[in-house]
């Protein structure tokens, strides 16, 4: 007899609106976060599984040290290749964001409408211009979705692919790599506005 697993689900009353929950860990695990530089050209996607549907209204990420001159970041929400855990559609960018010393440190944040199906992974996208910032990133302490490498020295986080910088690609490009350990994976974060 097959035996029944039934998935793990966040209980609605551990999901407070007006928090910010980021891409990158586990559910439920203890989250360390840290600060690194982008870089620049390279278009980074961590993994999110919303744990209960979910209607978000923000969309963004903290710097903490703005970048050179003309400094730009993007940031935006893909939908997943189910056979590949491959980054695929765009459905939310969040648009550019000034990350030099004109648009200052602190969170960068735009308002976004999209609902998020329980048990499906999302992959949250930033790609940095000119002068790339230092944000908040996920320390390499933290829980990590997609573990280590065969000889548990490098975490491996995401999907990475150089592009030059400009609007977020309709398709996520083809060729990405899985993020090594060297690469510092931003915390993007989404704020719920309603649970179902």
């Amino acid at each position: 007899m097959a035996e029944t697993v039934t998935p793990y689900r966040t209980p609605t009353a551990l999901l407070p609106s007006d928090a910010y929950y980021i891409a990158g860990v586990l559910t439920g695990t203890f989250v360390a976060l840290s600060t690194g530089t982008l870089t620049v050209g390279r278009l980074i996607a961590a993994p999110f599984v919303a744990p209960k549907r979910l209607t978000i209204d923000r969309l963004g990420f903290s710097v903490t040290t703005v970048g050179g001159s003309g400094s730009k970041t993007r940031c935006g929400i893909y939908t997943n290749t189910p056979d590949t855990n491959y980054p695929k559609d765009l459905l939310v960018d969040g648009g550019e964001y000034d990350t030099s010393s004109v648009g200052g440190t602190g969170f960068k944040v735009t308002t976004v409408s999209l609902s998020l199906e329980p048990g499906v992974l999302y992959w949250f996208a930033a790609l940095a211009g000119t002068a790339a910032p230092t944000v908040k990133i996920i320390d390499s302490g933290s829980s990590l979705m997609f573990g280590f490498d065969a000889n548990f020295v490098n975490r491996q986080n995401g999907w990475f692919v150089n592009r030059t910088y400009g609007a977020l690609p309709s398709t996520y490009p083809g060729s990405a790599v899985i993020t090594p350990g060297s690469d510092n994976i931003p915390a993007i974060g989404i704020r719920i506005s309603a649970i179902a």
